[in-house]
């Protein structure tokens, strides 16, 4: 036995098809009843670590050795052993006894994450600058030179930072870091928090 429709009944069908097809999906996007409550707690939200050109600028200085936490780029260069620790700057060693290096002093450069030597010149990058920092003499290291705004004003040692989401002056401010915090809510615990 064979069935046939005609084109009202086809129309018909398409029509009841469609609205179940809305009704499901509609259901399907709607909330669900038992709302899980830490939904509602904050989430850690993260603002940038943000300084002055000007005080970024006053930072490069020879000082007293320190442990280096990580270490970057290592350089020989004449007697010296040469050791970046990012964002720190360059830790100097006495390299005369390559088996037995003898920490010199620690070399502050922040934002630093590369370098290079060439005449008794440290080339460094600082964040947004590339410093020149003049090592021929180790009681008297001072700051040579400085290339300034040449790298991007967004970029540091962990990862880029959308300066333009919290409307950062990149003319007048440097990022250097990101901190990461949670604003407390009411009816939040810590124990909901986790």
């Amino acid at each position: 036995m064979a069935i046939i429709l005609n084109n009202t009944v086809i129309q018909q069908l398409k029509l009841i098809g469609g609205s179940v097809l809305c009704a499901a999906l509609a259901a399907g996007c709607s909330p669900p009843v038992d709302i899980d409550p830490r939904a509602h707690c904050p989430r850690p939200m993260e603002k940038p670590i943000v300084i002055s050109k000007e005080e970024l600028r006053s930072q490069v200085a020879f000082t007293q050795s320190e442990t280096i936490k990580e270490n970057g780029k290592i350089v020989v260069y004449n007697d010296y052993l040469l050791v970046n620790e990012p964002n720190i700057g360059i830790h100097i060693y006495d390299n005369i006894q390559p088996e037995l290096p003898q920490p010199l002093g620690l070399l502050k450069v922040p934002g630093n994450i590369d370098f290079f030597v060439r005449d008794d010149i440290i080339h460094a990058t600082s964040y947004i600058d590339l410093v020149q920092i003049d090592i021929s003499d180790l009681n008297n290291v001072r700051e040579v030179g400085r290339s300034k705004d040449i790298f991007s004003a967004n970029l540091f040692h962990h990862g880029w930072y959308p300066r333009h989401k919290y409307h950062i002056d990149s003319r007048e401010s440097v990022v250097v870091g990101v901190e990461f915090y949670t604003e407390p809510k009411e009816g939040c615990d810590e124990e909901m928090e986790q």
